[in-house]
């Protein structure tokens, strides 16, 4: 039997800080790696080895006090595959500090660094998929398996800093090549059967006098699917249905829009409304705002209800950035026309996925603004720069997402291979250099 201690520690529950808490600094590391091997290996025990279904998360908080200080957090759990690690943190301008994240091996030998600023608010996500190296990490020595994971505060510091982590595991299958999520079979998927999440009320659209409802189903792969997301590769299991019912007009609309998310839509059978099918679960945030417009974005409504999104279903860490994605820089520059000199904003982006040559322009949305004709590129295929009048860059909002894309913008997941996320926007221009 598992202790409901032995549980939290596995991931069944958050990491208990108090292991670390009244340790000595120099001893914490080792005093905790004895302690999360002893839980593990009762569990393991229990499990016979075996990955239980659900496979066990770790997630949990810890506030770090003194410069110096390590946590120790365990990525193998019995046969369990480890899918990510994902961080987040918000702390202030006069507290926080550095974060050096090690992974180390089942020897306890580091296989891969990263140091990350743990200053204001921020996430960092690790993809733990692959066994073939990753670029996106940086180190080719990841075809070996990380065991444990240690995060260690370094100068600057200011206390406290606090950091919230989340361990995702799947249960392994071995010897299965899932197929490649296809066109044919997401077009099945628009009209299958699924369980129904949400039930919206009816409310009426603003200037029309209809009335709309939104709908929110599950349905379930009969086989789990393979698909490229996020820059790398997930196996799915499930599917989200989202269905706008009710209003004639919006039969003519392409774009569903949770946020800042764009989602391609098909108009239902009756059109009497459109739907889409949602395979990135991180665009599913409670509370969401639902919006639609045609496919240029040049006619768009919100409607008055939210998303809502059971609990069960809402990730505890979301991430809108890719690993290696990255906006390096917001400065002011000029252009020289003749003697007029007219100010504008530059928006440097970085990504270690390159762009591809295609025959459509590579396009940039910042919230809900596109732009096409005000980027520009290096030959390498790695960066890209927006330029804008600072009118422009006035319109844009506070932490909105950045996202390029070729063809349609589409954050539902199916096409992971033509998008590229970078995060939130923050406006706040950097330093120039001479």
């Amino acid at each position: 039997m598992i202790s409901n201690e032995s549980r939290r520690h596995l991931g069944l529950g958050s990491l208990s800080p108090i292991l670390v808490s009244h340790i000595a600094p120099h001893h914490r590391v080792k005093s905790l790696a004895f302690v999360l091997a002893t839980v593990i290996s009762c569990v393991a025990g229990a499990f016979g080895q075996t990955c239980p279904d659900p496979a066990p998360r770790t997630a949990g908080t810890y506030r770090f006090r003194q410069l110096g200080e390590t946590i120790s957090i365990p990525i193998s759990v019995a046969d369990c595959h480890p899918v990510a690690l994902d961080l987040h943190w918000a702390n202030g301008r006069n507290n926080g500090g550095l974060f050096v994240i090690t992974f180390l091996d089942s020897g306890q030998q580091p296989i891969f660094t990263k140091q990350i600023s743990g200053f204001m608010v921020g996430t960092s996500h690790f993809d733990l998929t692959s066994l073939a190296p990753q670029l996106a990490l940086g180190s080719r020595s990841l075809i070996s398996l990380p065991s444990t994971v240690t995060i260690q505060t370094v100068r600057p510091f200011s206390s406290p800093a606090s950091i919230s982590y989340v361990v995702t595991r799947m249960s392994p299958h071995p010897n299965i090549n899932y197929e490649k999520l296809d066109e044919s079979t997401a077009s099945n998927l628009r009209t299958a059967p699924g369980k129904v999440l949400v039930d919206g009320e009816s409310r009426s659209v603003p200037d029309s006098g209809e009335s709309f409802k939104y709908l929110l189903e599950e349905v379930t792969f009969d086989e789990p699917r393979e698909l490229d997301l996020n820059g790398g590769r997930e196996v799915v299991k499930s599917v989200f249905r989202l269905t706008l019912m009710g209003v004639q007009a919006l039969s003519k609309d392409r774009l569903i829009w949770l946020d800042d998310a764009p989602l391609p839509a098909f108009s239902l059978r009756d059109s009497r409304g459109i739907a889409t099918l949602i395979y990135d679960r991180s665009v599913l945030r409670d509370g969401a705002q639902i919006s639609v417009s045609n496919r240029d974005g040049s006619r768009m409504f919100s409607l008055a209800e939210r998303l809502s999104v059971p609990e069960s279903k809402r990730l505890t860490v979301v991430h809108s950035s890719e690993e290696g994605n990255e906006i390096t820089a917001v400065h002011s520059a000029v252009r020289l026309v003749g003697a007029t000199r007219q100010p504008l904003v530059q928006i440097e982006l970085r990504t270690n996925r390159m762009f591809p040559p295609r025959d459509v322009p590579l396009q940039l949305l910042i919230g809900k603004q596109n732009f096409v004709n005000e980027l520009s590129g290096n030959a390498n295929g790695r960066s890209l720069t927006l330029t804008l009048t600072p009118e422009n860059y006035a319109a844009l909002k506070e932490g909105a997402e950045v996202i390029a894309y070729y063809g349609t913008p589409d954050r539902t997941g199916l096409s992971g291979k033509d998008v590229w996320l970078f995060g939130r926007l923050k406006k706040v221009m950097s330093e120039q250099h001479d």
